[in-house]
């Protein structure tokens, strides 16, 4: 016992208080405690709190939340005093978890992914990006994949995130795949039911997409959904020309219009397949256009004195 204190449960507490530092709850005084039962070592978790809550159970006092990220931190500790790097799989680790202790969680797997492979579950795309960020932040290789169902088959694997999942340029190629599809379904196929869906399928996440240019290209990331900071430092990007004013309304008015009914009476019609690819062509010219003016806007400012500091 005396041997085991000593080399192991000293190493693994100061590892677990490490790492809970690292996920953010270093405020809370958690320890670690072995014990014996029956002749085998065992860990226990205590918080250290007033006299009246000494002998309360952890899970009376923290949140699922608070409760997640410490098992996380334990394992966390674990491992890292092993002398092995095997991989590691998370299956969904970030269920029940704020914004803020997601973020937390996506950086210390990425930093974990620096010396080990990591293989990370999830259903939370917003997850999967922030994973994705801080890999290319620390120069981590990551590599995305998707599992989907097909009617009664199960579990097939698809290369990269699904569309939601997708940057600009993924959704913009991806946007010119459909148009393909769609061409050939009318063209060659001669069907205009599936013609349709797949046409107004693809004007819907246009519109999406256009969405999600204005976030992240027009606006630069200074203002992000589901993020509770502003970084105001990225406005030394942002200067919205009337050209670019013009192709996001234009872009958006013409997605909105073959994306809602219009009526039983006057259903709008839909384009062919060579007006729809010359939507998505107008979208690429546009993310061009919004981040060429990006640079411009950053080159200009810097040479004023202007830039604000990241």
């Amino acid at each position: 016992s005396e041997l085991y204190e000593a080399h192991v449960t000293e190493e693994l507490r100061a590892a677990f208080a490490q790492e809970l530092a690292n996920l953010g709850l270093g405020r809370l005084d958690v320890v670690l405690e072995m014990t014996s039962q029956k002749g085998a070592r065992m860990q226990q978790l205590k918080l250290r709190t007033a006299p009246q809550y000494a002998r309360a159970k952890v899970s009376d006092i923290l949140s699922e939340g608070e409760q997640r990220v410490i098992a996380m931190a334990l394992f966390l500790a674990e491992v890292g005093i092993e002398p092995g790097r095997s991989g590691l799989i998370f299956d969904d680790p970030v269920s029940s978890l704020d914004h803020v202790r997601r973020e937390r969680i996506a950086k210390r797997l990425v930093l974990e992914a620096k010396q080990r492979q990591i293989i990370v579950f999830t259903h939370d795309l917003a997850f999967a990006w922030a994973l994705k960020d801080f890999a290319k932040e620390n120069g981590v290789a990551a590599v995305d994949r998707h599992v989907f169902s097909a009617g009664p088959k199960k579990g097939i694997c698809g290369d990269g995130l699904p569309f939601e999942g997708k940057r600009l340029d993924g959704r913009v190629n991806e946007l010119r795949e459909q148009a393909k599809r769609a061409k050939k379904l009318l063209e060659e196929e001669h069907n205009h039911e599936a013609y349709n869906d797949v046409v107004r399928n693809g004007y819907r996440r246009m519109r999406d997409t256009w969405e999600l240019l204005i976030e992240e290209h027009l606006f630069a990331g200074t203002v992000k959904r589901f993020r509770r900071a502003i970084e105001t430092s990225k406005l030394r990007y942002v200067s919205v020309d009337d050209a670019e004013a013009a192709a996001v309304y234009n872009g958006m008015t013409r997605c909105s219009s073959f994306t809602h009914e219009g009526g039983a009476e006057a259903p709008p019609p839909l384009p062919d397949p060579y007006e729809f690819l010359a939507d998505v062509e107008a979208l690429a010219a546009a993310l061009k256009m919004i981040d060429d003016n990006k640079k411009a806007t950053e080159k200009r400012r810097v040479e004023a004195g202007l830039a604000m500091e990241t």
